[in-house]
């Protein structure tokens, strides 16, 4: 069973430090300018994570 794990970016988030978020997230976002593709719901979450 997966119910008890714990992701390991929460687990960053948990322990106050640095997360996958912009290798991730970044990347994706990266691939879609690269290819023309609009990603606006992953830009604003991108931009609210990092906010934090």
């Amino acid at each position: 069973k997966t119910s008890s794990n714990i992701s390991s970016m929460l687990q960053d988030v948990c322990k106050q430090q640095q997360t996958e978020i912009d290798h991730i997230t970044g990347y994706l976002l990266d691939q879609a300018r690269r290819l023309g593709i609009a990603c606006p719901c992953n830009e604003r979450i991108l931009k609210q994570i990092k906010a934090r």
